[in-house]
C-alpha cells in the first residue's frame, strides 16, 4: 500500500496504536505500517475507546487543525477541551449537533440529566488520554 504524500491518518480502533517489539528490537504495530507506507502523522489509539466522547474528542480535533494549529498541538488542545468540557457544554453540543452522535440521542441526554451542571463527566484520561499522535521520519 502506497500512502505517500498522506499528511494524516486517524485510528482510532482499540489499541490501534499498541506496538510490540520484534526479536530484532523492530516496532510492529498497525500505526508502524501506516508510518512506513508514507502517511506522515498517524494518531491512534492506546486502548479501548468510548464512541461519544471519542466523537468529540476528534470533532474538537478537527476544529483546531482547520484553524490553522499543528497536528500534535490540535490532538493536544482538543484533549484538553474534552477534559474541561462541563454537562452544559456536552447537553449544549449534543442538542447542537445531533448527527454526530450516532442516532443516541436521548440516551445521551439520559446519562447527563441528574449530574451537576458544570461537572466535567471527561476529565478522567481514560476518556482522552488513550489518543497518541506518531510522525514518520520518512
Amino acid at each position: 500500500m502506497d500512502l505517500r504524500g498522506t499528511e494524516i491518518a486517524v485510528l482510532s480502533a482499540c489499541g490501534s496504536g499498541k506496538s510490540i517489539f520484534s526479536l530484532h528490537k523492530q516496532q510492529i504495530g498497525l500505526h508502524v505500517a501506516f508510518g512506513v507506507a508514507g502517511v506522515r502523522y498517524i494518531i491512534s489509539a492506546l486502548w479501548a475507546v468510548d464512541d461519544f466522547p471519542t466523537a468529540v474528542l476528534m470533532n474538537f480535533f478537527y476544529e483546531n487543525m482547520k484553524k490553522g494549529i499543528s497536528i500534535s498541538k490540535a490532538l493536544f488542545a482538543a484533549k484538553k477541551q474534552l477534559k474541561k468540557m462541563t454537562v452544559k457544554e456536552l447537553v449544549a453540543l449534543i442538542r447542537q449537533d445531533q448527527e454526530l452522535f450516532f442516532g443516541s440521542y436521548d440516551e445521551l441526554l439520559a446519562e447527563f440529566e441528574d449530574l451537576p451542571s458544570e461537572f466535567c463527566y471527561y476529565s478522567s484520561m481514560r476518556y482522552w488520554g488513550s489518543f497518541i499522535c506518531s510522525q514518520t521520519m520518512y
